[in-house]
């Protein structure tokens, strides 16, 4: 199985935070917290390189405090720049997101956190949809996936 990349420290390539802070949660994760009084919080993580390749990213939301009415664009965007194009996105704001889509230049995964609130993002995996459909195949034994029946030890919701 051929990882994209297995965000194991994603604290390292976080980039630079808008209106918020971002600190380690554990090895395997970032916090994202709004500073006072800022609106539309978030940081960045870019990627180059990676091209007409259908990819999946998947992550943990966990402890997510904060007004959510503030989040217009959900909790993860995944974009491309210059021009603005939103590939994928997720409003989940508890449990497991799964975003697939298909750059065709740059990409970021920007993480939103509510405006005088935090998230936690924790469990980080970006690759391939082919190797993460046979992945699941693997785990679950058959073609059919249902990430809210999956059991719970197998980062089921």
């Amino acid at each position: 199985m051929t990882y994209a990349r297995n965000l194991v420290r994603p604290e390292t390539m976080v980039g630079f935070p808008h209106n918020s802070t971002t600190g380690m949660n554990g090895t395997k994760g970032v916090t994202v917290t709004a500073q006072a009084g800022m609106q539309e919080c978030f940081a960045d993580f870019t990627f180059s390189g990676l091209r007409n390749t259908p990819l999946v990213f998947r992550v943990d939301v966990g402890v997510v405090s904060g007004d959510l009415s503030t989040l217009r664009n959900g909790m993860i965007v995944i974009a491309q720049r210059n021009p603005w194009v939103t590939l994928g996105y997720s409003s989940v704001t508890s449990g497991t997101a799964i975003v697939k889509f298909t750059p065709t230049s740059s990409f970021l995964i920007r993480l939103y956190c509510p405006d005088e609130g935090k998230a936690v993002y924790d469990r980080f995996l970006l690759m391939s949809e082919t190797d993460w459909e046979q992945t699941v195949k693997a785990l679950d034994g058959s073609d059919f996936f249902d990430e809210d029946t999956r059991p719970l030890i197998l980062g089921g919701a």
